[in-house]
C-alpha cells in the first residue's frame, strides 16, 4: 500500500518517506554510505538495477526513528534526516556536524517528457553548497579547471571528455549520481548567446564588432564584403541548440556574409566587449573544425585548434564593468567549418549544487562520507568495485603511433629500441591492421602481417608485450558483422540511414549492454587476435563514437535500442560495458593472466575492469598540455586511478614534426609529465614518435650523453621511470589493496591548506614526489608551491622549507621534482624492460627530517595469484630521533621471490644534500634475507 504524504515507515535496510511531491527511500549500504531514491508521488518506485554499484549492502547496525518532524536513519558513522513535510534529505556525521543537505523544500524536480517515443522524466536534484567548500571529480574535462564549485558542466561521453558521475567535497563527502543518461552539473543551460549589446566596433558603434575576411588561412588575402558584418548577434531563426532533453545550452553562430561563405578561410573581429557589471565572465568559443584565438585586453585567453573534432573552449576571467579590447581570429579548415560564441555573465551569491539527468524513473544517488578525501574515494571503490592490479609491464613505457603498417615495421621498431638501449615494455599496433574495408573483422591483414603468431613470438623474445586496438565498430560485409546482425546485437540506426564514417563507409556498433553480445564480441576478438599472441587490448572509441562530433541526442538515437533500455536512458554507461566485455572474456580465456586495457572513455565502475583511460585525441598545443594536468587530477579525484595521455598530443600542425625545434620542446615537456603519470605512453599522428627521432646521436657515437636536449631529456626521464619501478609497483598495489590514489591533487594530502586547494598544475605522485610539469615554452624556471613541511629538490638534494611559493629551476632537460622529508623511496636497477631481471639491488633513498615509512610490495607481476595472497611485503621505517632505518621482517611469499637480496641505503639530509645519482656509492650496503635489519646513519 502506498504511504500517505507526510508519513514514513521502516524498511528492511532503511526507511521510506512520502512527502509531496516525492516519495523518498533511504537504504543503508554501509556505515558510511546511504542510497537515496526519490520518485513522484503516485508513480511506481524505480526498479532498474544499478550498473555501477556492485557491492551488496553490508550488514550494519542502524536505527530508524522519527524526530522533530523528520524520519531519521542513523548508522554508527552517518545520519540522514528526511523532512516529513518536504522530503528534504540532510546528512550529518556521527557528532551531528552537517555534511550536506538538499535544497530547502527538497530541491527535487521531475519533469515528464517524451524522448524518441519513450515517456520518461528529466530529473534534477539541487543541494546546498557551503561557503569555502571545494568540489572535485565528475570525470575528465579539458577546461583546465580542478575545483568545480560554482561551475557548469554538460556531461555526455565524447572524444576528450569522460563522464564519471562521482563528486567529492572538501567537507568530507562524496556523491555518486547513479544515472547513466545525459547529465548536467550546475546549470550549463544558463549559457546564452553573446548579445548584440556586448559588441562595440572599432568606431565605437554598438551592436557589432569590426569584421575582416580573408581567402587564405593566414589572414593576409582580404576579401571585400558589404558592411555590416558582426559576431554575437543571434540570427533571426534563433540560437543553435547543442543539447536536448531540457533547456538548451545556446551558442550564436558567427555569421559570414553569404556571398563569401564558400571562399572565406579566415576572419578577424575586433573592437570592444562591453560588460554590464563587474564579476567573473565565462566566454565560450565553439570551433567545429579549425583554429580560434581570442584576446581580451591584449591577453590570449582562448587558443583552440582541432583538425577534425568540434571543441568548446572557455575563458573564465574577472572583468570590470565597461569596455574591454576584443579580438577574435578564426582559421577555417574548409568551407564547411563553423564557429559559434556564447557567454555566461556573473551570477551572484552561493549557487546550489545541481545534478540533472535527461532520462530516468526518479532521482537515485549514493551519499558517502569519510574523514578524508582518500576515505571518500575508498568508499566509492568499495561500492563500485576494487581497482584491478595491472601487470608490472603496464608500468613501463608504451610506444605507439598512428600507425605501424607492417609486421616488419612493428618488429623493426622494437629492435631499434633495444639497439639504442631505450627502455620499452609495450609496443602498440593501432588501427587499419585489418584487410581493406574489414573494420570489425578483428583480423590482421595477411599481406602486411603474414604470420601474426611468429611476429608476436619475436616481439616477446625481445621482452616486449603487444597491445592492439579493437573497436566496438563494424562494417557490413564481414563474418563478424553477420554474426552479430543475425542475433539482433547491432544498433540499427546507422545502418538504416546509411551513416558513413570519416573513411566514407557505412558502420554501426554492437550493443555492449547485451550479455550475449559481449560474449560474442570477445569470441571474435579471441579468435582473430588473442589466439595470435596479442597480450592486451586498446578499446578505442568506447563512448561509443556513433557519429563524429556527436552530441547527446546523437548518442541517444544511434545506440537505440539497447538491451538495457532506450539509448537516452543509458548512454553514458556504454564504456563500462565495453570494458567489461574484454575483461571478462580475458579472465575466462586465461584465468591466470592479469588484464590491462586502454579505453577512450569510462564510467563509474570501470576501474574494476582493469581499464586505463587516456585523455583522447588532444592536440599538440601548450594550452592542451596545460589542460592535461587538471584533467588527470579530476579523473583521479573521481575515484578512477589509471589514466594517461597522448604524449606530444595526437595531432600536430607543425610541418616540421619531430624535426621542428618548437615541437621537440613541447614533446620533451609532455614526456617529462608522462613519466609521472600512472601509465607512461606516447601516441599520435602527423609525425612519428619514436624517441630517437628527437635528436638522438647515431648508436655508435656514445648514446644518451650526446644529441639534442630533447633526446637527452627523453632518455633521462625514461631511465628514471624504470629506476622507480619498485616504488611505482608498490603504489599500484596500494591502489588495489588500500583504494589509494597515485596521481594526487594537493587537496588530498593538504586539505586544510587553502593555497594547496587552488593549485591545479602540480600534484603528488604517491606519498613522496611533488611533480610540477612545465607547460609553457621557452622557460627555464617555474613557480612552484611547496605545502608546509620540509622538502628536498630531487635533482640537487637541497632542503627547502615549505608553506610558500618558490621559483624552481626548470631547464629544458628537466622539470621541478621535490621529495617530502620523511620519504623512503626505493629505486631498482637499470632495466630495458620490467621483466628483464629481478629488482636487485634496491637502493633506498631516505629523505630525512621527520619520521617516515614505506611498505615495499612484491609479487610475480604477471598472474592473478596475488588475489589469493601470493605476494610479499617488507616494511621500511625511518626514525628521525634515533637516526635509524629499520628494514622489517618480510611477510608472505610468491613463486619466484628472491629469498635474499641486497639493499643499498643513501641518506639525504639538510646538512648532506645529495641529488639523484644512481651511480653514487651508497652509504651502506646490507644483505637481507627476510629478517629485521637496522641501518644507522652515521653521525656528522
Amino acid at each position: 500500500m502506498p504511504l500517505q504524504t507526510g508519513t514514513w515507515r521502516p524498511s528492511d535496510n532503511g526507511l521510506v518517506v512520502s512527502a509531496a511531491p516525492a516519495q523518498v527511500r533511504l537504504r543503508v549500504l554501509s556505515e558510511n554510505a546511504i542510497r537515496v531514491v526519490a520518485w513522484p508521488v503516485g508513480s511506481p518506485e524505480p526498479a532498474r538495477a544499478s550498473l555501477c554499484v556492485v557491492a551488496p549492502p553490508v550488514a550494519v547496525k542502524f536505527e530508524a526513528r522519527e524526530e522533530a518532524g523528520a524520519a531519521v536513519l542513523r548508522t554508527p558513522r552517518l545520519t540522514a534526516r528526511v523532512s516529513l513535510a518536504t522530503g528534504e534529505v540532510a546528512f550529518e556525521d556521527e557528532t551531528g556536524r552537517p555534511l550536506l543537505r538538499e535544497r530547502a523544500g527538497g530541491g527535487k524536480s521531475f519533469t515528464p517528457v517524451k524522448i524518441f517515443g519513450e515517456t520518461t522524466l528529466t530529473v534534477r536534484q539541487e543541494l546546498e553548497g557551503a561557503e569555502g567548500e571545494s568540489l572535485y571529480g565528475l570525470g575528465q574535462h579539458q577546461d583546465r579547471l580542478l575545483d568545480l564549485a560554482g561551475r557548469d558542466l554538460d556531461l555526455w561521453q565524447h572524444n576528450r571528455e569522460v563522464v564519471v558521475p562521482f563528486l567529492v567535497s572538501t567537507r568530507g563527502w562524496g556523491l555518486l549520481w547513479d544515472n547513466p543518461a545525459h547529465m548536467r552539473f550546475g546549470r550549463p543551460e544558463d549559457v546564452t548567446p553573446l548579445p548584440a549589446s556586448a559588441a562595440v566596433d572599432e568606431s565605437g558603434q554598438p551592436g557589432r564588432f569590426t569584421a575582416a575576411f580573408f581567402s587564405d588561412r593566414d589572414l593576409r588575402e582580404a576579401l571585400t564584403v558589404p558592411p555590416p558584418s558582426g559576431i554575437g548577434i543571434p540570427p533571426a531563426s534563433g540560437p543553435e541548440t547543442v543539447a536536448y532533453g531540457g533547456p538548451p545550452t545556446s551558442f550564436a553562430p558567427v555569421s559570414l556574409p553569404p556571398e563569401i561563405v564558400g571562399e572565406c578561410l579566415s576572419a578577424r573581429w575586433t573592437g570592444s566587449l562591453s560588460v554590464p557589471r563587474t564579476g567573473e565572465y565565462s566566454l565560450y568559443v565553439t570551433d567545429a573544425v579549425g583554429e580560434a584565438k581570442l584576446w581580451i585586453d591584449g591577453r590570449l585567453v582562448v587558443d583552440s585548434w582541432s583538425p577534425f573534432l568540434r571543441t568548446t573552449d572557455v575563458a573564465r576571467l574577472r572583468l570590470e564593468s565597461g569596455r574591454h579590447a576584443f579580438r577574435l581570429e578564426w582559421r577555417r579548415t574548409d568551407a564547411q567549418s563553423t564557429l559559434a560564441s556564447a557567454w555566461l555573465p556573473p551570477r551572484g551569491g552561493l549557487r546550489p549544487i545541481s545534478l540533472w539527468s535527461a532520462s530516468g524513473e526518479g532521482i537515485d544517488y549514493v551519499f558517502a562520507r569519510g574523514t578524508t578525501l582518500d576515505e571518500v574515494i575508498a568508499g566509492y571503490r568499495g561500492l563500485t568495485g576494487r581497482a584491478a592490479l595491472p601487470p608490472r609491464w603496464a608500468l613501463g613505457y608504451w610506444q605507439s603511433r598512428e600507425r605501424y603498417k607492417t609486421a616488419d615495421e612493428l618488429l623493426g621498431t622494437v629492435k631499434e629500441f633495444r639497439a639504442r638501449r631505450f627502455p620499452l615494455d609495450v609496443i602498440v599496433q593501432d588501427w587499419q591492421y585489418w584487410p581493406d574495408g574489414a573494420w570489425g573483422s578483428h583480423q590482421l591483414d595477411p599481406v602486411r602481417f603474414p604470420d601474426p603468431l611468429a611476429t608476436t613470438d619475436a616481439l616477446h623474445a625481445l621482452g616486449a608485450k603487444v597491445m592492439i586496438s579493437v573497436w566496438p565498430k563494424y562494417y557490413p560485409g564481414t563474418a563478424n558483422f553477420d554474426e552479430l546482425q543475425e542475433a539482433g546485437q547491432l544498433y540499427p540506426f546507422n545502418l538504416a540511414t546509411g551513416t558513413k564514417d570519416w573513411l566514407g563507409r557505412v558502420f554501426t556498433n554492437y550493443d555492449a549492454f547485451d550479455p550475449e553480445a559481449r560474449r560474442v564480441y570477445w569470441r571474435q576478438v579471441e579468435r582473430g587476435l588473442f589466439s595470435k599472441g596479442i597480450d592486451a587490448f586498446w578499446l578505442d572509441a568506447t563512448e561509443p563514437e556513433v557519429l563524429q562530433n556527436q552530441g547527446p541526442a546523437d548518442l541517444a538515437t544511434r545506440m537505440s535500442p539497447t538491451a538495457a533500455g532506450p539509448g537516452a536512458r543509458v548512454l553514458n554507461a556504454y564504456p563500462l560495458m565495453a570494458s567489461r566485455a574484454v575483461f571478462e572474456g580475458l579472465r575466462r580465456a586465461a584465468p591466470e593472466k592479469r588484464v590491462a586495457s586502454l579505453t577512450r572513455s569510462a564510467w563509474a565502475g570501470s576501474q574494476r575492469y582493469a581499464a586505463t583511460v587516456w585523455s583522447g585525441d588532444v592536440v599538440a598545443r601548450w594550452s592542451a598540455l596545460r589542460a592535461q594536468v587538471p584533467a588527470g587530477l579530476s579523473y583521479s579525484l573521481s575515484g578512477m586511478p589509471w589514466w594517461t595521455t597522448d604524449i606530444g598530443g595526437f595531432n600536430t600542425d607543425d610541418p616540421g614534426g619531430h624535426r621542428s625545434e618548437a615541437y621537440r620542446e613541447l614533446y620533451a615537456r609532455w614526456f617529462q609529465f608522462g613519466a609521472f603519470c600512472p601509465v607512461f605512453r606516447s601516441h599520435g599522428s602527423d609525425t612519428e614518435r619514436e624517441p630517437w627521432l628527437f635528436g638522438a646521436p647515431e648508436p655508435s657515437s656514445g648514446g644518451g650523453a650526446e644529441g639534442h636536449p630533447a633526446w637527452r631529456s627523453l632518455v633521462r626521464f625514461a631511465e628514471l621511470r624504470y629506476r622507480l619501478l619498485p616504488y611505482l609497483y608498490t603504489l599500484a598495489s596500494r591502489v588495489t589493496r588500500e583504494h589509494d590514489t597515485m596521481m594526487r591533487a594537493l587537496v588530498l594530502d593538504f586539505p586544510d591548506d587553502p593555497k594547496a586547494r587552488d593549485v591545479q598544475d602540480q600534484y603528488l605522485f604517491g606519498p613522496a614526489f611533488l611533480v610540477s610539469p612545465v607547460t609553457a615554452p621557452g622557460v627555464t624556471t617555474r613557480a612552484v608551491y611547496l605545502p608546509g613541511g620540509a622538502w628536498y629538490d630531487f635533482w640537487t638534494g637541497l632542503s627547502i622549507e615549505g608553506a610558500r611559493m618558490i621559483d624552481a629551476p626548470a631547464p629544458y632537460e628537466s622539470m621541478p621534482l621535490h621529495v617530502r622529508a620523511g620519504s623512503i623511496v626505493p629505486f631498482g636497477p637499470d632495466l630495458q624492460w620490467t621483466g628483464e631481471r629481478p629488482a636487485d639491488p634496491i637502493r633506498l633513498a631516505v629523505y630525512t627530517g621527520r619520521d617516515g615509512s614505506f611498505t615495499l610490495h612484491e609479487d610475480d607481476g604477471e598472474t592473478n595469484a596475488h588475489e589469493t595472497g601470493a605476494f610479499s611485503t617488507i616494511p621500511l621505517s625511518w626514525s628521525e630521533a634515533e637516526g635509524r632505518l629499520t628494514i622489517g621482517e618480510r611477510s608472505g611469499s610468491f613463486a619466484g621471490m628472491l629469498s635474499a637480496r641486497t639493499f643499498e641505503v643513501v641518506f639525504v639530509s639538510k646538512s648532506r644534500p645529495l641529488g639523484y645519482d644512481p651511480t653514487r656509492k651508497p652509504d651502506r650496503t646490507v644483505r637481507y634475507s627476510g629478517r629485521t635489519l637496522v641501518v644507522e646513519r652515521e653521525r656528522p
